[in-house]
């Protein structure tokens, strides 16, 4: 069983954070990175799964601060911290999500266990080197009619190993009956026996045809949790050219490269495995690299050398292939031998290590509830039947038989998707109506349509017209579809389960429905891959991985995209270490899907510009902007082709889609590839790498030199169309605005203030709060009304004086707070009226021509990054409240005179200060220096803290100064800059509630002994908090302490506390007051 250590950190964690006053994600993301970097991954996806967020970006920009944390004390408990053993939930049922390990637990809590062992091994390797016999010697049967394999072969129960000691038991032994073997089993645990039963492992073999054909259905069948047997011909060396026999079906990737050597097809199928396993940044060095590979040298017996020798030649040309990448780790095993003449001791060695391979796959041993031990066991039944497919209704009539018992629809839906996680059905949500028990079958309906072209003409179908569009274009029809179902041998139902067949093979992106619009379809054209307008019928599907390559230059011809009228930007490429085999095929049908196909200009009619390795897709409705994708070797690349007139603009969100595309597939299919981005300029060329930058290098850097076209490019032009967000009209209106009134008019209000002889502490970020506090205050400029903060703006023609001056930049400020963009009716109103201001400003002061300035601003250009900058700057100003004022007012006299100790205690009480706010301004040394914190407290939240404040301060004795506060200033209308919520408490704990809203009650009334004691006894309290506690000279602030310790106790040190209380009768009437008191 693979523990889940996360889970059981995050565990411990959310009742143990608070005390560190912050979100318990971020410190968990920041302090496992520190701690442990392999468990990061596991935080983010736990982050993400219970969130609407699907962009990983946000995600990641959510936990990015600055905040300093305490990483020791992090670091020190986690280490402490020892894991359970209870922790019983699958890794795959975890990474279903929240809901899926809730559901799982339920089955645990009404059933017993029992532990599953399963061996999954592909074979894989080139065309013609003799994996289906392998198979067949590992299962001990004839090797006669032996033909190519078409598509896969999927083996299952065939055999089975015992997990004691590996040995393999085969179908044709007397010994083998898997599901008497599994019946006894259940039959002990349910009875809870002391009889010794051994474990048995299942084996499925999948035997995967070498043709390049079948790589866009081979990722349907692979997955992590495997041993891989990477077969090849040891007659033949890796390096040097491939002989005419190797490349007649072989050597091909999907990009239309061929493989220069069968080293480089070895080194592809090590890649492709090596992209199941973790990635590179997350491993730890001292974990075994998974999933294993054994490489199996066969054709031993055409050698003319001897075997040891043959074997030492062979390492050392893979170790020149593999070097010293990462992938090379997932090799446990070299094997040379003979399908035909080597002895069955060597066979029965390569058993017994792939028994000892099998151990550490993670779901080696999974213990599974005795309940889904029992279905399986009736599927196994069904398919020994022959039966392949069932409905979903169907399994829900098994789960409700009286053997399973199971009535929750979604227990039995967590019980699908599990046993589709590791391959031994196929099953979606989306598709109710269709259950696949044997992955053959869909492996069968596969090949029926993505073949090898030798068994096209085994089937005698390369003559069919709608075949050949296929050939062509990748266009399916209708009529094909039927027809090559109805061409399999009969009992497949192929033609019963059609429509749901299509929309299991969409889901895995192997067909697609093109994004075309309404008015067009296509008919069956007259020349072979001309597509004519008129006649496009939706109802096609196309085939990615099947549509003929066409060279991008021709493409690029046909649309003129080279010519004067179309502007192109910059390459934007995504190069990946290993392009796994039909990853780009998922791009192009994520792109298929997300935006509508172009149309390929020709003389003859137009076609769609779909084809192997490219897609050119409208971006407008007008299809004057087309983005054309494209894959070359193992760069994925993007541009932009734009015709006629259109501003400067930028391609962000295309950008952002191909990435937030590319973590999809990573996590659909479970991939580990990466990629770094680079540029090249926009008349490079595709297939050409030089010239390509890496996209650090050019923000770093004004210029680069392009190697493609030996000329010097500005680094900036290349980032532009791609990250520089363009402003909109109102946006503009908004940043011209903003910069008018958090820039400019600060400098007028500066030089009117120092003219009255006000004294400032005048720097670049002067704030709007401290200088309109400071007009209210020290200036002897009004408004024309005499009030300031009024509802009513300024009249334009009678109100100008200063002071109504001073009110249009708040009434412009507040306008802009309240709008992220500015309509131009709006735009030109505030301009009029800031026009006038600062047309009477540079009267006042000639020298400073702040009309010249303000009509430089709003003539002015800006980018996205100001528009971001100047809102944020317009969020963080503060439009001060009436009540702040009257606190500035009295602010010397305020601090001189009160003490902080009960005015604290009645305002946690009514819950507008906490405990945590009390340790902030208590940690001040002085008096004064407390009253002040206070007063900065209380200023910084609202109108209600104010209030509560005001009446404390009568309750306590200060009513003078309350009187002061409490008189309405005849020259300010009463205002408050935020909503004033129903309940005045910040806190939403509800234990924490409770004790604030009884805060005097409890520090006025307890002795701290008994109860400190309790506490300590529970393990919540230490003894230094103890001798902290005893350290208080009155029994008032002794018990400040104990609440303010108890504060970071949790719910269970709460708890503790009210039963310490009802220990003693004095206290059982304050703990059940308590208890008892409502939160909201």
């Amino acid at each position: 069983m693979v523990k889940n250590p996360f889970w059981q950190i995050l565990r411990h964690w959310v009742e143990a954070i608070e005390y560190l006053h912050i979100d318990p994600s971020k410190i968990l993301y920041k302090g496992l990175r520190k701690v442990n970097k392999i468990l990061k991954r596991d935080l983010l996806k736990w982050m993400m799964r219970d969130s609407q967020k699907i962009n990983i970006k946000e995600v990641k920009e959510y936990v990015k601060d600055e905040e300093t944390f305490e990483f020791v004390q992090l670091k020190s408990r986690l280490k402490s911290f020892r894991f359970s053993d209870d922790d019983d939930i699958p890794l795959l049922i975890w990474k279903m999500g929240k809901e899926s390990e809730e559901q799982y637990r339920k089955v645990l809590q009404s059933d017993g266990v029992e532990k599953r062992y399963v061996i999954r091994l592909p074979v894989v390797g080139p065309f013609g080197v003799g994996k289906t016999c392998l198979t067949r010697r590992l299962l001990r049967t004839e090797l006669s009619n032996v033909s190519s394999t078409n598509g896969i072969e999927i083996m299952i129960r065939k055999c089975k190993v015992r997990v004691k000691d590996g040995t393999w038991i085969f179908s044709s032994d007397k010994r083998f009956d898997a599901n008497q073997e599994r019946k006894s089993r259940l039959i002990k645990n349910i009875c809870e026996s002391e009889a010794s039963l051994d474990d048995f492992a299942e084996t499925v073999l999948l035997d995967f045809a070498g043709q390049y054909e079948f790589y866009a259905t081979h990722q349907t069948f692979l997955n992590k949790h495997a041993i891989y047997l990477l077969v090849m011909d040891v007659s033949r060396n890796l390096k040097g050219l491939m002989t005419s026999d190797d490349e007649d079906d072989n050597f091909f990737d999907l990009t239309e490269v061929p493989f220069k050597d069968i080293g480089e097809y070895i080194n592809f199928w090590m890649d492709a495995i090596h992209c199941y396993g973790d990635e590179e940044h997350q491993s730890d060095s001292t974990k075994e690299a998974l999933p294993s590979i054994i490489v199996v040298g066969t054709c031993c017996d055409k050698l003319q050398i001897k075997k040891k020798t043959r074997q030492c030649e062979i390492q050392e040309q893979l170790d020149k292939i593999l070097g010293n990448h990462p992938k090379r780790k997932h090799i446990k095993d070299f094997v040379i031998l003979s399908n035909t003449v080597s002895p069955e001791s060597d066979f029965d060695a390569l058993r017994q290590r792939i028994a000892e391979l099998a151990s550490k796959v993670e779901t080696w041993g999974q213990q599974l509830p005795i309940r889904w031990i029992k279905y399986e066991q009736i599927l196994d039944t069904h398919r020994d039947n022959q039966i392949k497919v069932m409905s979903y209704e169907d399994m829900h009539a098994i789960g409700e038989s009286a053997e399973i018992d199971t009535k929750d629809i979604n227990d039995i839906g967590l019980f699908l998707r599990y046993q589709h996680d590791i391959g031994n059905l196929i099953y979606f949500d989306e598709i109710p109506d269709i259950v696949i028990l044997q992955p053959q079958w869909l492996g069968d309906i596969m090949k029926c349509l993505v073949s090898a072209r030798k068994f096209q003409i085994e089937r005698n179908v390369v003559y069919n017209s709608d075949w050949q569009e296929l050939e062509k274009t990748g266009r399916l029809t209708e009529d094909l579809i039927t027809q090559a179902f109805t061409g399999e041998e009969a009992g497949t139902d192929f033609l019963k389960h059609k429509r749901d067949i299509l929309k299991i093979m969409e889901k895995f992106d192997i067909i697609v429905k093109p994004n075309i619009a309404e008015d067009e379809s296509v008919s069956n054209p007259g020349k072979i891959g001309e597509i004519k307008t008129s006649n496009l019928s939706t109802a096609d599907y196309y085939v990615p991985c099947l549509i003929k390559a066409k060279p991008i230059s021709n493409i690029v011809d046909s649309f003129n995209a080279d010519g004067q009228d179309c502007n192109r930007t910059s390459w934007i490429c995504m190069s990946f270490d290993f392009l796994p085999p039909a990853f780009f095929n998922h791009v192009l049908v994520s792109y298929i899907r997300r935006y509508q196909i172009s149309r390929e200009p020709s003389k003859h009619g137009s076609r769609l510009a779909l084809y192997r390795g490219m897609g050119v897709f409208n971006l407008d409705t007008s299809g004057q902007t087309k983005l054309a994708v494209c894959v070359y070797n193992k760069v994925i690349l993007f541009q932009i082709w734009q015709w006629g007139k259109h501003c400067q603009m930028s391609f962000k969100n295309i950008w952002e889609h191909a990435e937030a595309t590319i973590v999809w597939i990573k996590g659909r299919y479970k991939m580990n590839v990466s990629y770094t981005v680079a540029m090249k300029c926009c008349h490079g060329r595709h297939d050409n790498q030089d010239g390509m930058v890496d996209m650090k290098m050019l923000k770093s850097n004004e210029e680069y030199y392009c190697d493609e076209h030996a000329v010097s490019h500005n680094s900036q032009d290349l980032l532009d169309s791609w990250f520089q967000e363009q402003l909109n009209a109102e946006m503009l209106n908004y940043v011209r605005l903003a910069k008018t009134i958090t820039d400019l008019m600060p400098e007028v209000m500066v030089e009117i203030l120092k003219a009255d002889g006000v004294e400032l502490v005048v720097n670049s970020s002067i704030e709007f709060r401290s200088l309109y506090i400071s007009f209210q205050l020290k200036s002897n400029h009004k408004p024309t009304s005499g009030i300031w903060a009024s509802r009513i703006s300024p009249n334009e023609d009678t109100d100008i004086n200063i002071g109504d001056d001073v009110e249009r930049w708040r009434f412009i400020l507040n306008e802009l707070k309240n709008h992220s963009k500015i309509t131009d009716k709006l735009f030109l109103a505030h301009g009029k009226v800031l026009a006038n201001v600062f047309i009477r400003a540079e009267k006042m002061f000639e020298k400073h021509s702040f009309f010249s300035k303000y009509q430089k601003i709003m003539t002015g250009q800006f980018d996205a990054n100001e528009y971001e900058i100047y809102r944020q700057r317009v969020k963080t100003e503060v439009i001060p409240d009436s009540f702040e004022v009257q606190i500035k007012r009295h602010y010397e006299r305020i601090i001189q005179e009160i003490h902080v100790r009960k005015i604290l205690d009645e305002m946690i009480t009514h819950c507008v200060l906490s405990i945590d706010d009390r340790r902030h301004i208590e940690q001040h040394v002085r008096q004064t220096e407390q009253n002040q914190a206070l007063l900065d407290v209380i200023i910084e939240k609202n109108s209600s803290t104010f209030r509560v404040f005001n009446d404390v301060l009568r309750e306590t004795g200060y009513d003078d100064i309350a009187q002061l506060l409490s008189s309405d200033p005849e020259d300010i209308i009463l205002y408050s800059r935020t909503v004033e919520m129903e309940e005045l408490s910040e806190c939403t704990v509800p234990f924490k509630v409770r004790l604030q809203k009884n805060y005097v009650n409890i520090i006025s009334t307890i002795k701290h002994e008994a109860i400190v004691d309790h506490l300590i006894s529970c393990d919540l309290f230490t003894i230094d908090d103890q001798q902290f506690i005893e350290a208080c000279p009155e029994q008032t602030e002794k018990n400040r302490k104990l609440i303010d310790r108890l504060w970071h106790c949790g719910e269970k040190g709460f708890l503790e506390f009210l039963n310490a209380l009802s220990t003693d009768d004095v206290y059982v009437d304050l703990s059940n007051q308590i208890k008892h008191t409502k939160v909201f």
